[in-house]
């Protein structure tokens, strides 16, 4: 009877990881597989990380799974994650989108992909309300993430003072929450207009007509082949004058001829190229 090495087990764990959820976890950080996965074999009571894998990809066990999956996504984020960005939103995106659009009047339409906790969707929306009120009341925010307990948290929009002592600004927090219990929840104003979802990136038709997606701080756990995969959908998703915005260390590498590079201060985000109103590009990519 052949017995199962720490390096077949572990492989066949990284193996149902990706499967499950996209993430690559190498050779070299098997060292992730107990650091977040032991607290599951106590408690349901499973003697290896290869049956509780496999427990979780079979969904044989009532709520492995969901938990399965939240341990081994990452959830670091915060209200306002690189503030450029938001300032590139609201400085030159949506003002760029308004002039396009002024004669059409449409709905804005947003996407935040691997959304965690929320903070990202509910920054967008706060922002939009404070700076651009009129977008504000036509507008739509998709928050989606592979984790179902990171989104039944994020549609709950309930955050500790940790969390909302990250990022948000103290105007933003007196404005837009409200104490509940040692807790602050967002406002039923701004929780209106997102609407949460669970999503695999790795699922095969995203949704459409999007003028901004962002994909911040994902593609870097995505092999290759899966961020080009990744790409080209989010690609189809956007509407014809869409823009996709990434993390600092993200790019559109293989799909640089569809896009014009823009830049805003320290963000950089990527154009649509379309035969309608267009802006200089700012910046070549190397």
């Amino acid at each position: 009877m052949h017995t199962m090495t720490n390096t077949e087990m572990y492989g066949n764990v990284r193996q149902i990881i990706s499967d499950l959820t996209g993430i690559q976890i190498g050779s070299d950080k098997e060292y992730l597989i107990p650091a977040r996965l032991s607290g599951l074999l106590s408690k349901y009571r499973i003697s290896s990380f290869d049956d509780l894998a496999r427990s979780a990809q079979e969904n044989a066990i009532p709520g492995l799974k969901d938990d399965f999956i939240e341990q081994v996504s990452t959830h670091e984020t915060t209200f306002f994650r690189d503030e450029s960005t938001f300032t590139a939103i609201s400085a030159q995106i949506l003002p760029e989108w308004i002039l396009r659009n002024e004669h059409e009047r449409p709905k804005l339409r947003i996407w935040s992909m691997a959304c965690s906790t929320g903070q990202e969707p509910y920054s967008l929306a706060m922002l939009i309300h404070r700076k651009h009120p009129a977008l504000f009341e036509n507008m739509e925010i998709l928050a989606t993430d592979v984790s179902r307990l990171s989104v039944q948290h994020a549609s709950a929009g309930l955050y500790n003072s940790y969390s909302v002592g990250r990022g948000l600004p103290e105007e933003y927090l007196s404005r837009y929450f409200r104490k509940a219990g040692d807790n602050h929840q967002v406002s039923e104003e701004i929780r209106r207009v997102i609407k949460f979802d669970t999503l695999n990136l790795l699922a095969e038709g995203y949704p459409g007509g999007w003028d901004i997606v962002l994909c911040r701080n994902v593609l870097f756990y995505f092999d290759m082949p899966l961020r080009k995969k990744i790409l080209e959908r989010i690609r189809q998703a956007l509407s014809p004058d869409g823009v996709l915005i990434l993390g600092s260390a993200e790019s559109v590498d293989g799909f640089l001829d569809q896009y014009i590079i823009r830049e805003c201060g320290l963000a950089r985000y990527y154009e649509i190229k379309s035969s309608r109103v267009t802006f200089p590009a700012t910046k070549k990519e190397k």
